[in-house]
């Protein structure tokens, strides 16, 4: 070793020179950020926003994402499910389609979503839930069927068909073969996903689960009114009608504005099953839920 400096030392200096500069390392670049990874990121607080209900945000982020990263699948999938959950009740309507302008960028971001995720569950069911916002009830199913075709255990994809399209529609047997599934996946569900695997128990006519999984929801989620709502309906049926009455207060503390005459409207317009609405509305009724 020691004759191999020895030979390089008797070298000319420029020679030595040129060797040191052959064998230095160039200096490593600073990381560069990278678009999809930025919009992951972006979708990823979308859906914190949404499970806290708050849809504006979760608009407001998922826009973020197909901006930085427009030809990413995610985001326009959380587009979708952000745009698509706030449904008829946005303002904006649209005259020569008949529907808002709010369901109309659903349905845009999930047509995108489910053309860059061809093969991609999640991205159908989105698409899925943004065609039955609109009240387009056999594109959605079609959307529905591929989406299970290609996920058929996934939980995300098993929950925006079991609450949004199935129910919509006005197939509750299949809205509760989908929440079955999905739970079964991770028992562990937010009150939200409770709250509508119960409803659509109650159109189903399995009225003691209905109470059983609305009692756990409200459980888990006291402020959650929709779960409560659900809850008065459910007991009504079984013929607790005291205990419905007595939980009418709770639920109008929650939200003091509430009348059946504008839930009959909304929902009239978000489902496509009249005789289930007016069994759920019929049973607000006798409990003495305001008119």
């Amino acid at each position: 070793c020691s004759s191999d400096l020895n030979e390089i030392a008797a070298l000319p200096v420029d020679i030595v020179a040129r060797i040191a500069e052959a064998f230095r390392m160039p200096p490593v670049p600073p990381p560069r950020a990278l678009p999809q990874a930025d919009a992951y990121d972006l979708v990823l607080q979308s859906r914190d926003a949404a499970a806290r209900d708050d849809r504006t945000k979760a608009r407001e982020l998922a826009e973020r994402a197909v901006r930085v990263a427009p030809g990413y699948a995610e985001a326009w999938t959380q587009l979708a499910r952000a745009f698509a959950a706030t449904g008829s009740s946005a303002p904006g309507a649209d005259e020569f389609y008949g529907i808002s302008a709010i369901e109309r960028r659903a349905i845009e971001a999930g047509a995108r979503a489910a053309q860059l995720g061809a093969n991609n569950g999640l991205a159908h069911a989105a698409n899925a839930a943004a065609l039955v916002a609109a009240g387009r009830w056999e594109p959605a199913l079609a959307e529905a069927e591929r989406a299970l075709a290609l996920a058929p255990n996934d939980y995300d994809v098993l929950v925006t068909l079991g609450n949004v399209v199935f129910p919509r529609v006005g197939d509750s047997g299949r809205a509760v073969a989908a929440m079955r599934r999905a739970l079964a996946v991770d028992p562990f569900a937010e009150a939200a996903t409770l709250g509508g695997f119960g409803r659509s128990l109650f159109w189903n006519g399995d009225h003691d689960e209905a109470v059983a999984v609305l009692r756990r929801c409200v459980a888990q989620a006291p402020a959650d009114a929709a779960c409560r709502l659900n809850l008065v309906a459910a007991l009504v049926v079984v013929g607790e009608r005291d205990a419905a009455r007595a939980l009418v207060p709770e639920f109008l503390k929650l939200v003091p504005s509430y009348s059946i005459t504008e839930d009959a409207d909304m929902m009239s317009r978000r489902y496509n099953s009249s005789p289930q609405v007016e069994k759920f509305l019929n049973a607000l009724r006798a409990a003495s839920v305001p008119e």
